[in-house]
């Protein structure tokens, strides 16, 4: 397990352009202005490459998607830069890595997860959500699978999974996990203002992703 902090700059409209109020508020008096950002969001590690040298993880797309500076945490308070391999939008799903570097290689090799088989997935199994939610590491919730081949919006034909195991804003990208240990799912998605209403993006819909690498 991973928290994966990401800076971004975004445009901004200048609501008080043309104004003398922006100065008051210390906006300089343009039209749109860059404004720095933070994020928070969570990942697992997949794959370790021993001739690149690098470790591998799995993440969600909007976690990472035009950040200009990603910084990854894991559990042993090991911090090192990471950078976006592959993406796929539709599906949510991003590949990061990191280098060799402070012990690394030794950490991943322990604490590697193993792919599971989304496909058989059924309503009503036991799944377990591990991630970051609100900056809170190495969070467990539990609860089952609630429904599967859900769509989201902004996501058209890629069916996530629906699970009432608590899934909050830092969540995305950790991992949704069976009882054998292996990841079914990549958290995703909730619905704000409903309660047990979570989606993760299957497993299966990311093995073509990371086994590029």
């Amino acid at each position: 397990m991973a928290t994966i902090f990401t800076i971004r700059e975004v445009k901004v409209v200048n609501p008080f352009a043309g104004s003398p109020f922006g100065e008051f508020f210390g906006i300089p008096n343009v039209p749109e202005f860059k404004e720095r950002q933070e994020g928070l969001g969570s990942g697992f590690i997949v794959k370790i490459d021993e001739k690149k040298k690098l470790v591998y993880l799995l993440t969600n797309n909007h976690v990472v998607e035009n950040a200009q500076n990603i910084k990854v945490q894991f559990k042993n308070g090991i911090v090192l830069d990471g950078k976006i391999v592959g993406t796929d939008k539709l599906s949510d799903i991003a590949v990061i890595a990191v280098p060799f570097k402070e012990g690394i290689q030794e950490y991943a090799k322990k604490h590697r997860l193993k792919l599971g088989d989304s496909d058989s997935l059924k309503p009503g199994m036991t799944v377990i959500a591990i991630g970051s939610p609100l900056g809170l590491t190495g969070t467990v919730t539990m609860g089952i699978i609630s429904a599967l081949d859900r769509e989201l919006p902004g996501h058209p034909g890629e069916g996530f999974i629906q699970t009432d195991a608590a899934i909050n804003p830092g969540n995305s990208g950790g991992p949704l996990i069976n009882l054998k240990g292996e990841v079914v799912g990549i958290n995703t998605a909730i619905i704000a203002g409903a309660q047990g209403l979570g989606f993760a993006a299957p497993v299966s819909q990311a093995t073509w992703l990371w086994s590029r690498f």
